[in-house]
């Protein structure tokens, strides 16, 4: 380990314990040879000393130069404003005001998302409820009185933006936020936060870079068989909960039945008290499942479109995600989305036979939880 001068001698012995041989200038100044405090304290004052000389440089009484007149005369730039201590590379745009919303901005927030109700199901079903509204870490950044982006930073980053200028004030958030377990959006959004998401939280464990966004009308429902689909109850959260987590197993190799599986079960509760669980069951035993994931004034979105390895390739899928449609048009939906990874040809073909219609499209990215071991996981056919 290098030996620091002293304040006092040009170069301190090599030896650590050993004081200052120069008995003119002893080597801790600031104490009498009388000083109570034991030998290893007062070395560790004196350090203390050095390190404030040093982050302290000395006043000079004479008249600075013009150089340093020029120095002092322009403060140094400081740097973005961020939470514990962190700098941001991103600083916000100076002409995009950006704010969290609150409910009054909430009009003016759900008309911008409007135009794409279909990718921003979830935002406008965040937006969609006054309590979500008020207590849901939204941001929003304006351009006057006009919204020209929102961010939620919460367990998922969702970002929606209509310009570059308002991606790039949005991403400067982003060191704000904890590590989500997705970050998503349409390609252009996630594209231009993407350089700030990689800074604040690591390389993303999966990337999708193209899914599209599918949607149905009650006129584009196509026939299937009959299914007996119904709601699930409470009494089958174990099984809910279990394949909900193989899904997860399958498409990431990240089994969150492994992990903190008390809050997988928490949110697959969640569901199932709303309603939004729907399953079909024979003799005991799971054949296929779907779940709401966002409700909106446009559109019901759905997710986890799920068969059982064991019972695949024998019509349960399009029979049960049919019938399932068909409850919720009459129910008094106006029309049903759901987002599909474009590499999985045979539910594309699926959600194309029943009429399904390609609307957009979104990326993510995927981040598994920090103490998780992922297994290779095979991409479907």
């Amino acid at each position: 380990m290098p030996v620091q001068e002293s304040c006092c001698c040009r170069r301190r012995t090599p030896f650590a314990r050993r004081s200052c041989t120069n008995r003119s200038r002893r080597w801790h100044r600031p104490h009498r040879r009388s000083s109570p405090l034991p030998h290893r304290m007062r070395r560790r004052t004196h350090h203390a000393c050095a390190v404030s000389r040093e982050s302290t440089p000395h006043q000079d009484s004479r008249e600075p130069t013009p150089a340093q007149r020029n120095s002092r005369s322009s403060p140094p730039r400081s740097p973005t404003k961020t939470t514990k201590g962190r700098r941001s590379s991103f600083p916000q745009d100076s002409s995009m005001n950006v704010r969290r919303i609150d409910l009054g901005d909430r009009k003016k927030v759900l008309a911008f998302l409007e135009h794409a109700p279909y990718e921003n199901a979830f935002l406008l079903w965040m937006l969609g409820s006054d309590a979500l509204a008020v207590h849901a870490p939204i941001f929003a950044a304006w351009e006057g009185d006009d919204a020209a982006g929102v961010l939620y930073l919460g367990p998922q980053i969702v970002i929606a933006a209509a310009s570059d200028a308002a991606r790039h004030a949005l991403a400067a958030l982003l060191v704000q936020a904890r590590r989500p377990s997705l970050l998503a959006g349409t390609a252009a959004d996630v594209e231009g936060i993407e350089a700030a998401a990689r800074e604040a939280f690591g390389e993303p464990a999966v990337v999708r870079t193209r899914q599209p966004v599918y949607a149905l009308t009650p006129e584009q429902l196509r026939p299937a068989p009959h299914a007996r689909v119904r709601r699930a109850e409470l009494s089958d959260l174990e099984t809910v909960a279990y394949h909900a987590a193989a899904m997860t197993a399958d498409e990431l190799g990240f089994d969150p039945r492994r992990a903190d599986f008390s809050a997988f079960r928490e949110g697959t509760r969640r569901n199932i008290e709303r309603g939004w669980s729907w399953i079909w069951t024979e003799e005991g035993q799971l054949r296929f499942k779907v779940s709401v994931g966002a409700m909106t004034a446009q559109t019901t979105q759905l997710q986890g479109v799920y068969t059982p390895p064991e019972y695949r390739g024998r019509g349960y899928a399009s029979a049960g995600l049919h019938a399932v449609c068909m409850a919720l048009f009459q129910e008094g939906h106006a029309t049903l989305s759901l987002c599909v990874n474009d590499f999985n040809r045979t539910a594309r073909r699926l959600y194309e036979r029943l009429g399904f219609m390609e609307v957009g499209g979104l990326r993510t990215f995927i981040y598994l939880p920090q103490n998780a071991r992922r297994a290779p996981a095979v991409r479907p056919a």
